[in-house]
């Protein structure tokens, strides 16, 4: 859960002089996001992950996504909230 005014950083990095992308972090308000959620990123103490790791295992979530389901929808949240992914439970 994030505050309403909120301070989110993608962090981009690469190695030296090479200038090539390879690692990716998230930053909220000055604290580390862990990436673990995103698949094949792991768990990391700096919450970075490899850049094409972060991208493909965000093209797999966009695909889990029914953004109509979600807007408009009918379905009642469960109490308690279980809700773990950001959908809705059918």
């Amino acid at each position: 859960m994030n505050p309403f005014g909120v301070n989110l950083v993608g962090q981009v990095l690469s190695c030296g002089a090479s200038k090539k992308v390879t690692h990716i972090r998230w930053i909220i308000n000055d604290g580390v996001v862990a990436l673990e959620g995103i698949k094949g990123c792991g768990k990391n103490k700096d919450g970075m992950c490899r850049m094409d790791v972060f991208v493909k295992g965000m093209k797999e979530k966009i695909e889990e996504v029914d953004y109509d389901f979600s807007c408009n929808g009918k379905y009642s949240i469960p109490d308690p909230d279980l809700i773990t992914d950001g959908q809705p439970v059918v």
